[in-house]
């Protein structure tokens, strides 16, 4: 008897509501299809109003901690695990989040965002000529201060994530106290 393979191969397409197709999951998806290549093939086809709102709200989890997980794995070897996890969460979470830039390994828009922010401009007027085509996130990640913003950015969050790990950890009454009196 023949062995089955894990592999499958397969080609996966997202869809926004307008039918326009994309080879990754954006924040406009309503649909996806799983093509399953070969014999034995076929199509498989989600819309999001067949889930769920607890399963769907379930598959989001699962995703995040994936994502977050699989980039502490990454091969920068200039960072930790931990370090390589929270730059990942940083690219998800907040206003700026996108699910986009976990993919791409790129800059991050909502970092560099934040950054140009902080020097000073209007973060809405950035994110309107970024919209309009009128420059890209790859042009103000290259300015050395932007750059240098980015790194104290990420520096900031990094020590905090240490911290409030160091803090979960840390034993109720452990103080010295305490300890010393």
């Amino acid at each position: 008897m023949a062995e089955a393979t894990r592999t499958a191969k397969t080609e996966r397409r997202f869809f926004n509501a307008k039918g326009e197709e994309s080879a990754r999951a954006g924040e406009d998806t309503v649909r996806a299809t799983i093509t399953f290549l070969g014999e034995g093939g076929g199509v498989l086809e989600l819309k999001r109003e067949d889930f769920q709102d607890g399963v769907f709200n379930a598959a989001a989890w699962f995703g995040f901690v994936t994502s977050i997980t699989n980039a502490a794995g990454g091969n920068n070897a200039a960072l930790s695990p931990f370090e390589r996890a929270a730059e990942r969460l940083s690219t998800l979470e907040g206003e700026d989040g996108e699910w986009q830039g976990e993919r791409d390994g790129g800059p991050q828009t909502g970092l560099v965002l934040e950054a140009v922010s902080r020097i000073g401009y209007d973060k809405a007027a950035i994110k309107a000529k970024l919209q309009a085509n009128e420059l890209t996130i790859a042009q103000l990640s290259s300015i050395p201060e932007v750059e240098d913003m980015m790194f104290t950015i990420r520096a900031e969050k990094l020590a905090e994530r240490q911290k409030a790990a160091k803090a979960k950890d840390r034993k109720p009454g452990a103080d010295l106290k305490t300890l010393l009196g």
